[in-house]
């Protein structure tokens, strides 16, 4: 029998809310209901996970780190990356690529 030891709910994040569930007393998970779930992420008590998401052909859109704290990469047209935010949507990082128009003789 499994029980359910701690739950905690954290931010509502572009209408996506966390919530983290310590499960105790058993070797298998059964997920149910009526509820729309983005991300499942399972791993023993004191370990830590980082999970990406992935645009083919594009690079890395997300990351979640060990902490649960969540990193946004955008890209232009052209695949390279042009902004890093956080899941405040706050810029962390931007690149402005300019290129030297060539010289003419």
């Amino acid at each position: 029998m499994s029980n359910v030891s701690t739950t905690q709910q954290g931010a509502t994040i572009n209408g996506w809310t966390y919530t983290e569930k310590v499960v105790t007393g058993t070797t298998t998970v059964t997920i149910s209901g009526t509820a729309v779930i983005d991300e499942v992420r399972l791993y023993p008590l004191g370990a830590q996970m980082v999970s990406y998401t992935y645009t083919p052909l594009a690079g890395m859109t997300s990351q979640v780190d060990a902490s649960s704290k969540i990193t946004y990469y955008e890209y232009d047209k052209l695949g390279r990356l042009v902004r890093v935010k956080d899941q405040d949507g706050r810029i962390l990082k931007q690149h402005d690529y300019q290129y030297q128009k060539p010289v003419t003789q």
